[in-house]
């Protein structure tokens, strides 16, 4: 009886969070105004690294050199927003030796850091990048919060991502 019951509970509970997601949801590019801070996507968001935007091409030596650059996030009206919070990821290239054929293999591996308060890259990270970015990688600033600086209204900006060259 104990486990009929439980089960029960689970799934009232379950159909209502389920109704209460469907109350919550609007219709789409509108956002909810019953949230705390709206972190709702914004697709008016240009979100810029130094000179690079999404969809340029960025070699491997320029980005080495613009490690200490900002992050800059603007809207369509030219206002820009200062970034509260953003995961920086960075696929790194990796090499290791075949024990079985001798061969050296090229693999990569996934690095990531949050970054808060700051619209810069951690100094560490600037440091490292500096000495090791290699065509092939991949940069991403992903799950960007920007706060706007007057009315500190929250949004959530584009991810900015860039292949090396």
């Amino acid at each position: 009886m104990g486990f009929l019951y439980a089960t029960a509970c689970v799934l009232v509970m379950m159909s209502l969070a389920n109704a209460s997601i469907a109350q919550a949801k609007t219709t789409p590019g509108t956002t909810s105004s019953k949230s705390a801070t709206d972190t709702t996507k914004h697709q008016l968001f240009t979100v810029k690294f130094g000179p690079y935007k999404l969809g340029m091409v960025v070699l491997a030596e320029d980005l080495k050199r613009l490690v200490n650059a900002e992050l800059k996030v603007t809207d369509s009206l030219g206002v820009v927003w200062q970034p509260v919070t953003f995961r920086l990821g960075w696929r790194k290239r990796d090499y290791s030796d075949d024990i079985k054929t001798g061969k050296r293999k090229v693999g990569y591996f996934f690095n990531a850091t949050e970054v808060l308060n700051s619209s810069k890259i951690p100094a560490s990270w600037q440091q490292e990048m500096s000495e090791m970015l290699q065509p092939g990688e991949e940069v991403m600033f992903e799950e960007i919060i920007v706060q706007h600086p007057k009315t500190k209204k929250m949004m959530q900006a584009p991810t900015l991502q860039f292949k090396l060259k």
